[in-house]
């Protein structure tokens, strides 16, 4: 196998571990648990800042790949599936992302919902001892 194949495959066996971590993470946070979400998201945004040098790395290989003479058919072949793989693991975090995204937005409406009870037995409440009482006279 030629060194740039190795090289290429290599740093994008790298980027799909990190992307298949970041999947993992988002997977695992819950909107109800506060501080897991905190640590999660933080956990999950270093991931994928870490993705982003891996991306520019990879790329940086890639054009090398592409530009390379006399590379056989069956290394091509591999990295072209981890291309794929690559793919496929982005679809699938774009997938989870929006799963997380629409837990997060009910737990918004539940949490608005809460607040507006909330609001409205509160000004009952002050409407009710704001209000003129009745005098009773007693003979």
């Amino acid at each position: 196998m030629l060194s740039i194949t190795i090289q290429v495959t290599s740093e994008m066996d790298v980027l799909y571990g990190l992307y298949q971590l970041a999947i993992d993470y988002t997977n695992k946070l819950e909107p109800e648990d506060n501080t897991g979400m905190i640590k999660g998201l933080d956990t999950r945004q270093r991931l994928l800042s870490r993705t982003a040098s891996s991306t520019n790395i990879a790329a940086t290989l890639l054009k090398k790949f592409d530009s390379a003479n006399n590379i056989p058919a069956n290394e091509k072949a591999l990295v072209e599936e981890k291309k794929n793989l690559i793919k496929d693991c982005l679809l699938k975090m774009r997938q989870t992302e929006s799963l997380l995204m629409r837990k997060m937005q009910k737990k918004m409406k539940n949490l608005r919902g809460e607040l507006a009870d909330i609001t409205y037995r509160r000004k009952a409440a002050q409407s009710y001892s704001s209000a003129p009482r009745a005098k009773t006279f007693i003979s």
